[in-house]
């Protein structure tokens, strides 16, 4: 029941997330997208969903968030953080886990 749970709300963080737009930052959208990012590190990085699936369903969208998100050094509104300082430490693990995975070495059980 937990499992399902951690993908009801994984789908949801990921249903409210705007495209970010470098030019103009959005307090709340990046604090979504971060909290996207958070919820799924913290599933990948602790096995609680299997690993096949949130690569399969979460992974180009994280890759890319992320990669916005780094690659800027600007203030979010608001904040005393920039868009990159907001990214912990388990967002990059689980960044350079899913960056690294082999699926034909992901266990999946049918």
């Amino acid at each position: 029941m937990f499992k399902r749970q951690g993908i009801i709300d994984l789908h949801m963080a990921w249903n409210d997330i705007k495209e970010i737009n470098p030019d103009k930052l959005i307090t709340s959208d990046i604090v979504r997208a971060v909290n996207a990012l958070s919820l799924t590190a913290s599933l990948w990085n602790h096995d609680v969903i299997e690993k096949a699936v949130l690569y399969q369903s979460y992974w180009k969208n994280y890759q890319k968030l992320y990669e916005t998100l780094v690659s800027l050094d600007k203030k979010v509104p608001g904040k005393s953080e920039t868009c990159k300082e907001l990214i912990s430490s388990d967002i990059k693990k689980a960044y350079e886990s899913m960056r690294n995975v082999d699926l034909d070495k992901v266990t999946t059980k049918l």
